[in-house]
């Protein structure tokens, strides 16, 4: 039925008088902050050119251009006439200034390179602290190079202001930590570039003193209400170690971390205890508000967004929600990911000194972030009041003084606003009913079976998976006109142990590649918005938990090896298969270090190549007592007398 046009005019008036006032009032909304600013860190301009890294370099200096386009769009949100929102910009580290030497042609390329991006920025305020890679093998003496770059980068922009927060101190090559005030609000810098030590033990012993004494400089600074530390690596987990690191080498890692006497294994410092009960000091005074750091490279966006991915908890800044962590712009560790994790941060301060953050992340969606925990992190501040202002040659507000006028404005934007979200209200009943609907039809895909002797069916993985400790295993629909029970070592065969292609396990293994693939599709749905994880988490939940309970090694490295990668972030949803995994991780760390890396059958040094998590007793769990580390030679030795005596 065609709609008269008549009718529909003042529909489409609301609607778009609604869609005004909510574009003005977000745009505005900053302008009620006493400051604003903008975080960029880890750019990684001058990347070495390793095998691995060719071309990053290229790809980094484009990445920091485009940020700071960006940075500029929401710099001037409505016109150059509303005024800039940003006070200043601070890069928290990694130019990659330890890839220059002074006095050589890449110096001063290096130099026009950063003066050229910067120039192109309408934030005439920059502010720097270092990183790791502006140091010299992360030697806390050689920052004089990373000074001379800033102090010369100062004379390079006229125009611009310039500022090392982490200036070089008289009468020593080391540094001190330098307020920035704006008003009330204090803003220092904190030198801890060598604060990973190169995850040795011994250069956290030669670090010691040049370390502490930069927490001590920060400690004399704590003289103001409103104090926010810039600093480049965060102490908390290393997200490194958390996903990627092997058994063996965490076990290294803990070792360096003893002779450095850090009781923190994962964590991204490597330095002595007394450095790190300094700077907790520092945390828990109530004058510092938040900690502002970058260093990660993760493609993992929960890096940056919260801390619940961490092994270790007993953060102070963690605890007090004053930590905030800004994800890179370098595309080091992620130029292979599907979904990268780079981009920048943008701050807001309040007049009580609260602050909130968003995420920009590069593609430039917008993320709002509070860190975990924050109850002393204030809620985004309500917006503005509207101003509608006309620009059709009137230099005027479009305010009156006809009363009449401005009620019925009133009465039109609030029918407006009423019929909008009204009519949202509608549009988001819908569109639920439609992903329940779609969610429904997915599940029965997942438990769709029938009596054919052609087909593999996810049902029959998850019969499978049911009845494997039950006294009547499942027994297979005919294969070659003989039916097979499937028993749990026969699936622990098929996916695992056994690389025969007998009738009974290449079925047992097509059965579990199909409920694999279907749970990736669930994902797949899930974030394509077409359905809610509660729309498919039944019977899903009740199977994944099978899956972690009955042999999460199994799986979790059946799905490593054929990358079932959508199938792996489906189970993430379910506590208990996250559970699950890290205690897995955990035990093998344990009986790493139990068995000081060697093997438990053999005696023999376990390699890099690789190592295997033993069951003592199959049909046990993975704990402590049932558990034990073997190289790779006694597994499949292991292995060929299981098979042969089963």
């Amino acid at each position: 039925m065609r709609s008269n046009a008549k009718d529909m005019a003042p529909s489409r008036f609301c609607w778009l008088a609604v869609t005004c006032a909510i574009a003005i009032g977000v745009e505005t909304s900053w302008s009620t902050d006493a400051i604003n600013f903008v975080q960029l860190t880890d750019p990684h301009l001058f990347e070495k050119q390793t095998l691995d890294r060719l071309g990053q370099d290229t790809n980094n200096r484009v990445a920091f251009a485009d940020c700071i386009i960006e940075v500029n769009r929401l710099n001037y949100p409505t016109s150059p006439a509303s005024g800039p929102r940003f006070s200043f910009i601070v890069v928290t580290g990694d130019i990659g200034i330890e890839e220059l030497s002074d006095g050589t042609p890449s110096w001063t390329n290096g130099l026009q390179e950063m003066t050229r991006a910067i120039s192109q920025s309408t934030v005439t305020n920059w502010l720097f602290v270092p990183g790791n890679n502006d140091l010299d093998d992360e030697d806390p003496d050689t920052i004089t190079n990373y000074q001379k770059f800033i102090k010369e980068l100062q004379v390079d922009l006229p125009g611009f202001q310039v500022t090392d927060l982490c200036p070089e101190a008289k009468n020593t090559s080391r540094c001190i930590s330098k307020d920035y005030p704006v008003g009330q609000f204090h803003f220092v810098g904190f030198n801890n570039a060598s604060f990973k030590s190169n995850y040795s033990g011994k250069d956290a012993q030669r670090f010691h003193d040049a370390q502490l004494d930069c927490v001590t400089q920060i400690t004399q600074k704590l003289t103001n209400e409103f104090i926010y530390v810039f600093y480049h690596i965060p102490e908390i987990d290393d997200p490194y170690a958390v996903f990627e690191l092997s058994p063996s080498a965490l076990y290294k890692r803990s070792l360096e971390k003893k002779l450095a006497g850090d009781p923190k294994v994962y964590s991204a410092w490597t330095v002595s205890n007394d450095v790190r009960q300094a700077w907790d000091k520092v945390v828990g005074n109530d004058s510092v508000k938040a900690l502002i750091t970058g260093h990660f490279h993760s493609s993992n966006r929960d890096v940056y967004r919260n801390f619940d991915w961490m092994r270790e908890q007993a953060y102070a800044s963690v605890a007090k929600g004053k930590l905030f962590v800004c994800p890179p712009i370098a595309c080091k560790f992620q130029t292979d990911k599907e979904l990268q994790a780079r981009g920048f941060r943008t701050y807001s301060i309040d007049n009580k000194g609260k602050i909130r953050s968003d995420i920009i992340w590069y593609g430039f969606q917008k993320d709002s972030n509070i860190p975990a925990s924050a109850k002393s992190v204030a809620p985004a501040n309500p917006a503005s009041p509207v101003s509608i202002y006309v620009d059709a040659g009137n230099k005027q507000s479009a305010a009156t003084d006809d009363k009449g006028s401005e009620i019925l404005q009133i009465i039109t934007l609030t029918v407006g606003a009423g019929a909008f979200f009204f009519g949202l209200y509608q549009w988001m009943r819908g569109q639920a009913w439609k992903r329940a609907a779609k969610g429904r039809k997915l599940v029965d895909n997942l438990l769709d079976s029938n009596d054919s002797n052609e087909e593999y069916y996810a049902w029959d993985a998850m019969k499978m998976l049911d009845y494997q400790d039950e006294t009547k295993p499942f027994r297979t629909k005919r294969i070659c006109g003989s039916r097979h029970v499937i028993t749990r070592k026969k699936i622990e065969d098929a996916l695992g142990k056994s690389e025969s292609d007998s009738d009974e396990l290449v079925y047992v293994r097509e059965c579990f590649d199909e409920l694999y693939f279907k749970f990736g599709q669930l994902q797949d749905a899930i974030d394509n918005k077409l359905v809610e994880l509660k729309h498919v988490s039944c019977p899903a939940d009740y199977y994944v938990g099978l899956l972690a309970e009955t042999d999460v090694k199994l799986h979790n490295d059946y799905l490593n090896k054929y990358m079932y990668q959508r199938t792996r972030q489906f189970l993430k949803n379910f506590p208990v298969w996250d559970k699950a995994v890290a205690e897995l991780a955990e035990v093998q760390r344990r009986k790493y270090s139990e068995q000081a890396g060697m093997c438990g059958l053999c005696g023999k040094p376990l390699s890099e190549d690789g190592s295997v998590l033993d069951r003592l007793d199959a049909k046990g769990g993975y704990t402590d007592d049932n558990t034990r580390i073997l190289c790779l030679a006694c597994d499949r030795k292991i292995r060929a007398e299981s098979l042969s005596s089963g």
